[in-house]
């Protein structure tokens, strides 16, 4: 009867911790919108985490050329900026980039800050979170990565790690004053300016916006916050474990 109560329990507690998996697997997973012109597929990306990881979730996202990417923020005080693979940590020069500025969120926060872009092409783009020392430790993520394994994520990071804080365009990303909308994005990927518009044209690797509300803007505010699964995961597998040892 003890065996038998003992292999129930530890069944239903790995049945939880693959529907947890699941759940957080299905978090990271493309969506489909609508939008004026029909169907958009949507990627998620969580910028740090509930605990206060410096890490983007996923770090390496490959996307269709049309859909868009929705970074959506965590505590405490993040930003998305558009860099190159030789300078990791480094702004692209003359404002041209991606950059969302920061979007700061307090842990009790029922809501986070979002920031969207459209990617128009398949070329690489790589990207840095622009808080102090955040991408010296790591903070990076490409989207649509090269082939070239010397030119993927961990060559990346390794990279933005050997970056000195405070180099010439490193540091962290100044936000905007004046109230001045993201800036929109070279090489393939376009911020759509905050305010609650779409694009109507691209010119020169910008988004013209019209007064049109949608969805799929940079809003504040805009998504319900993820509840944290790493505690809870780990808590299960610890009693898994300890009913295995019995």
């Amino acid at each position: 009867m003890l065996f038998s109560g003992v292999l129930a329990s530890t069944v239903l507690l790995a049945t939880g911790i693959h529907a947890q998996i699941d759940e957080v697997i299905a978090g990271w997973a493309p969506m489909r919108r609508q939008s004026p012109e029909g169907m958009v597929t949507v990627h998620t990306v969580q910028v740090g985490s509930a605990e206060g990881s410096k890490r983007f979730y996923p770090d390496s996202l490959v996307v269709e050329p049309g859909s868009m990417v929705q970074f959506q923020f965590h505590p405490v005080n993040h930003s998305v900026a558009q860099s190159t693979f030789e300078a990791p940590c480094s702004p692209i020069d003359g404002g041209t980039g991606i950059r969302s500025g920061f979007l700061a969120v307090t842990p009790d926060s029922a809501t986070m800050p979002v920031f969207t872009i459209m990617v128009n092409d398949s070329k690489p783009l790589w990207l840095f979170c622009g808080q102090k020392n955040h991408c010296q430790n790591g903070m990076v993520m490409v989207i649509n990565p090269p082939e070239a394994q010397d030119r993927g994520i961990e060559a990346f990071r390794n990279l933005a790690m050997t970056e000195k804080a405070g180099s010439p365009g490193g540091g962290p990303i100044i936000q905007p004053t004046g109230g001045a909308s993201p800036t929109g994005g070279n090489g393939g990927g376009i911020a759509l300016p905050s305010g609650r518009s779409v694009p109507s044209t691209v010119a020169g690797g910008r988004a013209t916006p019209t007064q049109d509300s949608d969805q799929f803007s940079a809003t504040v505010g805009a998504a319900p916050k993820q509840r944290s699964h790493a505690a809870s995961l780990y808590g299960l597998l610890i009693v898994t474990f300890a009913i295995i040892g019995l």
